[in-house]
C-alpha cells in the first residue's frame, strides 16, 4: 500500500482545526505573540519545514512545525508559535491559521491549483525558512506517493525499496534508501485510461539499466509492471519485476 505523503512525520502532521486567526495565503502577525527571547535559538544546520517537494491532498490541514537539520534526514523541531511573516507564493492555494496555543497550521483549499509548485515562506528569529509543496487529487493522480517492492520477492540486490511519485510530476527510484539519497530521478506522466507511464530520467547517482516508459496496471493498491521498467543497477543481475505496493 502506498503512503500518500513524502514529508517527514516529525515535520508535518495532519491536525484538527482549532483556528483563532486566519489569512488566505499568509499571516504576518497572528493572534498569539511570543517574544523572540522566549524562542530557542536553532542549533547548527539549516532551517526547514520539510526536505523535499511535498505532495498534499486538497482539503488537508497540516501543522507547520519548523525545525533545524544538521544533516540530511535529521530534524530537531522548534516552536511553531515563534514563526513570523508566513506567506504562500500562490495565495489562493491555502489558508494559514493560528490556534489558541499559538501553533500555525496550513489548510489547503479544495480549489487550490493542482500540480503547481507552491512556496511556503516564513521567518524564525529573523532567519528565513522556505518549503515547497504541490497539491493533488488522489482520484486524478493515483500514482502519487511512496511505493516499494516487497522483501523476498526477488534477489535482495534488485528490489526497489523506494519509488516516489510526486504531485509536481517528478519521480525518484532508490534501491537502498539512506537519509536523503536517491539512485536516480526525473519527470513522469501517466495516462490512467491507457495505462501508459512515460518516464524522463534527468540525473542520478547510479545507473538505471533498462529503465523505460511503457504500460503499467494499478490493481488492488498495487502497481504492476507491464512493458514499463524502472531498470536495474548491475549488468549481471535480473531486474526485479515484482509488483509495487
Amino acid at each position: 500500500m502506498k503512503v500518500l505523503s513524502i514529508a517527514s512525520l516529525s515535520a508535518l502532521a495532519i491536525v484538527s482545526l482549532m483556528a483563532c486567526s486566519a489569512t488566505r495565503g499568509g499571516d504576518d502577525s497572528g493572534s498569539v505573540q511570543i517574544a523572540q527571547k522566549d524562542c530557542p535559538k536553532p542549533g547548527p544546520g539549516g532551517l526547514l519545514f520539510w526536505e523535499t517537494v511535498d505532495s498534499v491532498i486538497a482539503g488537508q490541514t497540516r501543522l507547520l512545525t519548523p525545525g533545524v537539520a544538521s544533516h540530511p534526514g535529521s530534524f530537531e523541531p522548534l516552536p511553531s508559535a515563534c514563526l513570523k511573516n508566513l506567506k504562500l507564493s500562490v495565495p489562493e492555494a491555502g489558508v494559514i491559521e493560528q490556534d489558541e496555543s499559538g501553533d500555525y497550521t496550513l489548510r489547503i483549499l479544495e480549489s487550490a491549483p493542482l500540480g503547481e509548485r507552491i512556496m511556503l515562506s516564513a521567518t524564525y528569529r529573523g532567519q528565513s525558512i522556505r518549503a515547497r509543496f504541490s497539491v493533488y487529487d488522489p482520484d486524478q493522480s493515483p500514482l502519487v506517493g511512496y511505493w516499494r517492492q516487497e522483501e523476498g520477492t526477488c534477489d535482495e540486490m534488485t528490489i526497489i525499496r523506494e519509488l516516489v511519485f510526486s504531485a509536481d510530476g517528478t519521480f525518484s527510484v532508490t534501491w537502498e534508501p539512506f537519509e536523503a539519497y536517491k539512485d536516480y530521478w526525473g519527470t513522469y506522466s501517466y495516462d490512467a485510461e491507457s495505462g501508459e507511464l512515460s518516464l524522463e530520467i534527468e540525473s542520478g547517482n547510479a545507473l538505471a539499466l533498462g529503465a523505460q516508459s511503457g504500460l503499467i496496471q494499478l490493481s488492488d493498491d498495487a502497481l504492476i509492471l507491464g512493458t514499463a521498467s524502472f531498470g536495474k543497477r548491475f549488468e549481471d543481475v535480473e531486474e526485479c519485476r515484482a509488483p509495487f505496493i
